[in-house]
């Protein structure tokens, strides 16, 4: 279907541009200086009235209307397209505020561009055969109501057969003679307005405008209004509006019998809480449309504050800020803070991470959130291939060069899990797979004087109580309470739906005193949203290694309990890097984590190279995080320090050290002794105690050492074999011999390895 556009003549777009120009040179002084205000206000509005008046003469010989004159424009504006500029030169409002500012309380009806806008979206809704109607979310003193008043009567005046209903909580709200507010005296001021020959033939509002009924004689067109339970009950119409719906008593039953009656309904409301009304905004089953003061010319953030001064806050986030949560004390995280984000400008910095959300089916989305430390950005993809979601996935990330990736891996997420696990393509990053459901971590918070998981009841509540907490000291920041350092903060793009996704989740208390937050299941209960763009927020901000070595509810297979990945204090923890060059020339890299406590190796990280280049040293900081915090120590093998003027090994440690700002702290090391023989020794008892553990993704890793397998009679080993015996021999030195011994059993250098038993008992892939 071809989207609807109205056509605007060159003299109407005057009129909009120079009625923009005119709020935008006024409103600076609304308060300041409301004298200057008034005048420049109304020395538009006096040149627009001339206007008029000049162009209803040429219309006319002395006091006739020229009939052909009159034909040529009712042929004109009697074409939808043209519904914007019968409008501008021919509809008046009304608007007894206006008295306040010095101006008359009829004045020229002029849309701008948003109302516009508005207007053709609700054409694209009526005409649309698969989803016709809509929703429209609006700010008060938006003019939606006058703008459906307006569309029902150009239709009604022009087409055959056309039929409005109207309905509101009260039937008073729809109709009730000589009161303004009520819809069909804003369709009569309309009618007020208009020159004799705009009505039909035989029109004669004594026998055709009755209460909440109006009749046009010439071709049967009728608007109706209805009021309370009986929303819906009056026969079938045309399209139906169905004004203040979140005020509506009975929704479900209006909802009802007017999917009988009616193929196009549209709901209008400012929000009252997350009711009934919210709950159809947020299911994705119908469009929406949002009529936001920020798009209104005659307000600007002088207005916003005064507005915020004299009301009450809850009033000012329902009526101006579209807020649906403003009276909800259990949400997890305040509008507020949200709307702090929105505003505060922050550069962005360190490393990037990026999350996928994999959607549930239906009419959810798929979201992919990159966090360029401290800014967040978001966007949602109607993909529900597993395939094309995970490839679209690593474009995102690959061409936001990031450090990080990670995704729900639970439900449809192993679609992405079991594709991303077998992907030939390069990939120079790693991916984790996170689970919501695991256990809270080990991570001590202050606030609580206990660690994650005894308060937290699973992973994804400490992910939500970690957003949180980086959106409260945005706010607590951005009003002055307190001050944070830029890494504290976050600065959230503003994307559409994006605040009332955070905004949905409840937080909950559980027996025991633990912190939960509300699941997408019972979101979807009470007829919510999965918040898919949230989730990918959360996922993508929650503490990787800085300062904590740590991933929350990070889903390894078998050794996750053993390995404690994800619950790592750093004080526990040993970060090493290893990097080997064999003598065809490639170099090998290899990033591992030795967990002291639990005498565990993880190997999460690495890279391949055919030749040595100019990027290992960018690699080697994207990789091990130096950037971020500090690496314990970088390894290389010797013939990497073959040469020593021109060593491989040099050549790296000098751009690391251009890379760092000329402040590294680490460069790549000769290893404090290499031990092969006792080094494979140790690392047979690590993999036959389950100990040591390599991440699905290092594909390289796993490739070598399952040929390692079949030649397990020589210790000595190049590429990823030669790094891991290197980080083994390192781990004699680092960590207290009577550490390890009591551990694994170490045998003296130049001891032979042990076989294999019988079974093949080797290594532990993953």
């Amino acid at each position: 279907m071809t989207p609807f556009k109205a056509e605007l003549l060159p003299s109407t777009q005057e009129v909009i541009e120079r009625m923009l120009d005119a709020y935008k040179k006024a409103n600076p002084w609304r308060y300041s200086k409301p004298e200057r205000y008034r005048r420049l206000i109304k020395e538009f509005y006096d040149w627009e009235i001339k206007r008029r008046v000049r162009r209803t003469q040429k219309l006319k010989d002395g006091n006739i209307w020229v009939p052909e004159k009159i034909k040529a424009v009712k042929m004109l504006i009697s074409q939808r397209e043209h519904i914007i500029n019968f409008m501008v030169d021919w509809c008046w409002t009304y608007d007894p505020r206006l008295l306040t500012d010095g101006l008359p309380t009829t004045l020229p009806w002029i849309p701008w561009p948003a109302q516009i806008e508005f207007i053709e979206w609700t054409y694209d809704r009526l005409f649309d055969p698969v989803m016709s109607g809509g929703l429209v979310e609006k700010s008060r003193d938006q003019g939606a109501t006058w703008l459906f008043c307006l569309r029902f009567l150009h239709e009604w005046r022009w087409v055959s057969g056309y039929a409005a209903g109207i309905g509101s909580n009260k039937y008073e709200g729809v109709d009730k003679k000589d009161d303004p507010k009520c819809i069909f005296e804003k369709i009569r001021g309309i009618l007020r307005g208009l020159p004799a020959w705009w009505f039909p033939k035989g029109w004669d509002p004594g026998k055709h405008d009755n209460v909440a009924k109006l009749i046009n004689p010439e071709n049967g067109a009728s608007i109706v209004g209805e009021g309370g339970k009986e929303i819906g009950r009056g026969g079938r119409t045309t399209e139906y509006l169905v004004d203040e719906k979140a005020s509506l008593e009975f929704p479900n039953m209006a909802d009802a019998a007017l999917s009988q009656n009616t193929r196009c309904q549209f709901d209008l409301s400012t929000p009252k809480g997350p009711n009934s009304f919210y709950e159809k905004r947020s299911s994705g089953r119908v469009a929406v449309h949002t009529l936001h003061w920020e798009d209104d010319p005659r307000k600007d953030d002088l207005w916003y504050q005064h507005e915020s001064g004299r009301m009450d806050p809850a009033e000012v986030a329902q009526e101006i800020d579209i807020n649906y949560h403003a009276s909800v004390e259990d949400i997890f995280i305040r509008p507020e803070w949200v709307e702090a984000a929105f505003k505060i400008q922050l550069q962005p910095g360190g490393p990037i991470d990026s999350a996928l959300d994999v959607a549930a089916g239906g009419t959810n989305k798929s979201a992919v959130a990159t966090f360029l430390k401290p800014v967040m950005l978001v966007s949602e993809f109607n993909i529900s291939n597993g395939v094309d979601l995970s490839y679209t996935f690593l474009d995102i990330s690959k061409k936001a060069d990031v450090a990080w990736a990670s995704y729900d891996v639970i439900g449809v997420g192993h679609a992405v899990r079991s594709t991303l696990e077998r992907t030939e393509r390069e990939v120079d990053f790693p991916i984790y797979p996170l689970v919501a459901q695991k256990r809270a971590s080990d991570m001590y918070y202050e606030e609580f004087k206990c660690k994650g998981f005894e308060i937290f009841t699973d992973s994804r509540t400490e992910w939500w109580y970690i957003f949180a907490k980086r959106l409260e000291q945005t706010w607590e920041h951005q009003t002055g309470k307190r001050k944070y350092e830029n890494h504290e903060l976050i600065s959230l793009e503003k994307v559409k739906d994006l605040k009332n996704q955070i905004c949905s989740p409840k937080k909950f208390h559980t027996p025991e005193g633990k912190i939960r937050c509300e699941s997408k299941k019972l979101m979807i209960a009470r007829g919510i949203k999965s918040p898919d763009m949230a989730d990918a927020c959360v996922m993508a901000i929650m503490p990787r290694d800085a300062g904590h070595k740590h991933v929350v509810g990070m889903d390894i297979k078998k050794a996750d309990v053993k390995v404690g990945w994800g619950q790592l204090p750093k004080h526990r923890c040993v970060h090493y890097g290893a990097i080997c060059q064999d003598k065809d020339l490639s170099i090998y890299f290899m990033s591992a984590i030795w967990h002291e406590v639990y005498g565990h190796l993880f190997i999460y990280d690495e890279f391949k190279l055919d030749r040595p280049d100019n990027s290992i040293a960018n690699r080697i900081v994207k990789k091990m995080h130096l950037l971020e915090f500090e690496l314990d120590r970088l390894i290389g093998n010797e013939f990497m320090f073959a040469d020593e003027k021109r060593s491989v090994a040099k050549e790296i440690n000098n751009k690391l050290w251009d890379l760092t700002h000329r402040v590294q702290t680490i460069k790549i090391k000769h290893p404090r002794k290499y031990d092969p023989y006792g080094s494979m020794s140790i690392l047979n008892e690590l993999v036959n105690k389950n100990k040591f553990t390599v991440d699905n993704k290092c594909k390289e890793v796993h490739k070598q050492l399952s040929a390692w397998r079949l030649d397990h009679e020589k210790a000595t080993a190049e590429g990823m074999r030669e790094c891991i015996l290197m980080i083994m021999s390192e781990l004699v030195k680092v960590v207290p011999i009577e550490v390890i011994l009591s551990r694994v059993e170490y045998r003296p250098v130049h001891a032979p390895p042990p076989k294999p038993d019988d079974k093949g008992k080797g290594f532990m892939l993953i």
